[in-house]
């Protein structure tokens, strides 16, 4: 029998018939050798259930097909089923390095008080082609919650996490009501005191593309806001907030949804308001 840590990958898809395959492959085809992958459809209605069964006819992985519950419960229901020391959760429209696994477990082996660790991702669009071959990574570094608090240094790529198993649900899993699920579970974990690493490695491709959840602008804004609610009493949460929502008001200008742009603006602070780059903003919604 082998010694070596069972890893769990959790793959949930929804409408990436065009990305699943590359992504079960670039899984299936990884150099560590003890990995269990469990993939959930969540209620797609593309072609990705049919794609899905005959890759888990060739593969003989775990599948799950169901109605539509959303990324966080569907990770945690996952998480339940998992028999890996370390989980790693990944999008269904992106693609792992070959050797990812490997080194990731031999840095959490290393070390037993890293919770998470992650690294680096070569951003790719939907056609597999890399955005910027001369793209630059941050050096290893621990992330802690004020990085990702404050904004004052890099976290991880999320789908290059893994994480120790024992710890998230320890912690609790994932919030149901919150489909922004990477950022909540990041706090949450370093504001309790457990330790995050960034890797120096290029770990998977990430994919670019028009339906991203990150493109989402309303989705984003709720969800980030109710996130940052439970540090309401950390120094300079207001500043954190007000920041934020300027941000999201640039993006929304960006996007042209101007509704929302205008929602953002009555919430935003009187020196955000008059700061130069919401001025500009302001008079592209009244145009």
């Amino acid at each position: 029998m082998s010694t070596l840590p069972l890893v769990t990958i959790i793959v949930p898809c929804f409408n990436h018939e065009k990305y699943i395959q590359l992504c079960i492959e670039s899984i299936i085809n990884q150099t560590y050798p003890e990995i269990e992958l469990l993939v959930i459809d969540d209620g797609s209605s593309d072609a990705s259930p049919s794609i899905l069964k005959k890759l888990s006819e060739q593969y003989s992985f775990d599948l799950v097909l169901q109605k539509n519950k959303g990324v966080s419960v569907t990770l945690n229901e996952a998480i339940a089923r998992a028999k890996g020391k370390y989980i790693c959760p990944i999008g269904s429209d992106d693609i792992m390095m070959l050797d990812k696994t490997e080194k990731q477990v031999s840095l959490m082996e290393a070390d037993t008080n890293i919770a998470v660790c992650g690294g680096n991702a070569l951003m790719i669009d939907s056609d597999n082609i890399i955005y910027n071959k001369k793209q630059k990574f941050p050096l290893s570094r621990e992330v802690t919650f004020d990085n990702l608090f404050r904004h004052t240094g890099v976290g991880i790529v999320t789908p290059t996490a893994m994480m120790r198993k024992s710890v998230v649900i320890n912690e609790g899993c994932y919030d149901p009501s919150i489909p922004v699920e990477d950022l909540y579970m990041w706090l949450k974990l370093t504001h309790r005191g457990h330790r995050m690493v960034r890797m120096n490695e290029v770990l998977i491709y990430y994919r670019k593309h028009a339906n991203n959840t990150y493109k989402n602008v309303d989705l984003m804004i709720n969800s980030i806001l109710k996130i940052l609610q439970p540090y309401q009493n950390e120094e300079g949460f207001e500043q954190v907030k007000q920041d934020y929502l300027r941000s999201a008001f640039l993006n929304a200008v960006k996007q042209k949804q101007k509704l929302l742009a205008r929602d953002l603006l009555k919430k935003m602070s009187w020196s955000q308001r008059l700061s130069s780059n919401v001025i500009s903003g302001v008079f592209k919604i009244l145009l």
